[in-house]
């Protein structure tokens, strides 16, 4: 006789998914994670997934949604702090190197997809292009001679974002006070170079 399945809460199951899905991608490119492969990994039948998701970019972006929120939180730092840039960039930069060093495979997992999948480089405008709006228009207020705000955040981010990808993410001996310094140097000379 056959064990009975266990039944279990529907926010459960849909957790379950997830970490398998954090799991694979935390080991393999996007492109490679399937649904069923992310279900092998569950005690969940495959069509399970699709009572919780649409599909794999709507898993991403579940993933990927609350880590926005927290870098939000952390370019706040920098964002709406006192006079010292050079103090709240710092504690905005740490923020973020220790959030992105603890769930950064999830980030770059979809910076990596979005180079060869439309959809995934739709998410990560989506994700992206927020900070960019925000980092520009703090430098239009913070650094008005500078020209250019917006290519001027984008070529920041993008530097963040490389640099925090190369050397911080997926490294537990990273050096994030050495890459954070390094950051924060570009970011004086270039928003606040008479400082």
């Amino acid at each position: 006789m056959q064990a009975p399945r266990r039944r279990r809460r529907p926010e459960d199951a849909r957790l379950e998914i997830e970490e398998a899905a954090r799991e694979l991608l935390a080991e393999q490119p996007f492109h490679q994670v399937t649904v069923s492969a992310i279900m092998g990994r569950t005690t969940l039948s495959r069509k399970s997934f699709y009572v919780y998701f649409r599909d794999r970019y709507q898993l991403l972006t579940a993933l990927v949604g609350p880590l926005r929120a927290e870098l939000d939180e952390a370019n706040a730092l920098w964002l709406t702090g006192d006079a010292d840039p050079a103090g709240r960039g710092r504690a905005a930069l740490h923020a973020v190197a220790q959030i992105l060093s603890d769930r950064g495979t999830l980030v770059r997992a979809l910076a990596d997809a979005a180079r060869y999948d439309e959809h995934a480089a739709r998410l990560w405008r989506e994700f992206n292009e927020p900070v960019i709006e925000r980092v520009a228009a703090a430098i239009r207020a913070e650094a008005p001679d500078l020209g250019e705000p917006e290519r001027v955040a984008r070529a920041l981010v993008g530097m963040n974002l490389y640099c925090l990808f190369e050397q911080v993410v997926g490294n537990p001996r990273a050096d994030v006070d050495g890459v954070v310094d390094a950051l924060l140097t570009v970011w004086m000379r270039t928003v606040y170079p008479a400082r």
